[in-house]
């Protein structure tokens, strides 16, 4: 073989330039970069010469693919045909050659190998370093419109504008990308947010499709959106930008009947009471093209929540008959569905139901029993004799 004190490192990555809007996170540091050492002695041994081999820290990067091509001088270290044992790290392809300029007999070599092997020992004399490669099908995420997440059916709403980001592994042959989600901010959702990507050889040789994943995000704001999140590689870490405009509901309120001085509505049991809240308008809905679908009403003892169904129907306008049928603390329930099946936040009616007042023959004995009345277990009246009702609270 050719004695030579020089080898030539190339590498192949690609890198892909950040938004400047977004700076690095200390979580990207988690996903280990493509490199590689090689070892004059066994077993990684660092009592020998060693020498690691990664993509020049000075390289500007570039939305294209970029050769990098490296020097070592031979004063560094003067590893031809004296390697013995490789590491491997971020899923790179690392190539040697017998011979200098990439001739020769060649071996790859993608995980940590203590030893070479007799025929290989202290046999090369060039080597390459090939890094997987990662590219998306988009950089920006624009989810148009969308509701405010605290509203009842935002959720499903804003799930049903989800969109998708693929990553592919365009790298050679026995490269594996290996990629982590970072720097999710709040109200994001993502049905995937690690894995790697390896290309391995397809059926009887012939190379497979590149590796590819796809990534669902979905958002469910509480705020409007313009923030973004890492997809970190270790071929190279590429921000994802995230857009939406989003829209609160309004809010409806109370018209009849009056609260009392106890702030409830006042009703004796089994009369029929109409609720009246305020009548919402088209334009009164903020969200583009959103129609009014209706109003949902429901009558419900105190402490019970509404079994609401967004999807449901919403006929009712926004008077309501109601009539109670037990002398309990009863909260009536109330919002407005678009036609986007949102919800707007439910205004809440206490009432209070009463029994009607018993008038007695005459004043009862401290041994009689009566029935509840507007005042509980306490004397109304007499037959024949005017009774002043006195709500007290």
């Amino acid at each position: 073989m050719i004695r030579n004190t020089t080898i030539i490192l190339v590498f192949v990555t690609l890198t892909l330039v950040l938004s400047l809007l977004f700076g690095p996170t200390d979580a990207m540091a988690a996903i280990e970069q493509c490199r590689a050492i090689v070892y004059e002695r066994r077993n990684h041994e660092t009592s020998g010469d060693f020498l690691e081999i990664k993509p020049p820290d000075n390289e500007k990067p570039s939305l294209d693919f970029t050769v990098f091509v490296q020097t070592v001088p031979a004063y560094r270290v003067d590893l031809e045909n004296k390697i013995s044992s490789v590491k491997v790290f971020g899923g790179a392809k690392l190539v040697l050659w017998w011979d200098e300029g990439y001739k020769g007999k060649a071996k790859h070599f993608s995980e940590d190998t203590a030893y070479v092997g007799d025929y290989w020992d202290d046999e090369f004399s060039s080597l390459k370093l090939f890094c997987p490669m990662p590219s998306v099908d988009v950089t920006t995420l624009d989810f148009g419109n969308l509701y405010l997440s605290d509203r009842d059916g935002a959720e499903a709403h804003n799930k049903d504008q989800s969109k998708t980001v693929t990553l592919t592994n365009n790298g050679e042959l026995y490269t594996t990308l290996h990629w982590e989600i970072t720097g999710v901010p709040s109200g994001v959702n993502i049905s995937s947010t690690s894995g790697n990507l390896p290309n391995e050889p397809g059926i009887l040789g012939f190379p497979n499709k590149k590796s590819t994943v796809k990534i669902t995000v979905w958002l469910n704001p509480k705020v409007a959106v313009n923030s973004s999140f890492t997809i970190t590689t270790s071929g190279g870490d590429i921000p994802i930008t995230l857009k939406a405009e989003v829209y609160d509901t309004p809010v409806i309120s109370q018209v009849a009947p009056a609260l009392g001085s106890n702030n409830k509505v006042n009703v004796a049991i089994n009369d029929s009471v109409t609720f009246r809240v305020t009548e919402l308008q088209e334009e009164d809905l903020s969200f583009p093209e959103a129609t009014i679908k209706g109003y949902q009403w429901e009558a419900l003892r105190k402490g019970n929540t509404p079994p609401w169904d967004t999807k449901g129907s919403a006929p009712d306008s926004r008077v309501k008959d109601i009539n109670l049928n037990a002398a309990e603390e009863w909260v009536v329930h109330v919002r407005v569905v678009d036609n986007n099946d949102v919800a707007t936040p439910t205004l809440e009616i206490p009432v209070k139901v009463w029994e009607r007042p018993i008038v007695a023959d005459a004043p009862p004995n401290d041994s009689d029993t009566i029935d509840s009345s507007w005042f509980t277990d306490t004397y109304v009246g007499v037959v024949g004799q005017s009774v002043e009702l006195v709500l007290l609270c």
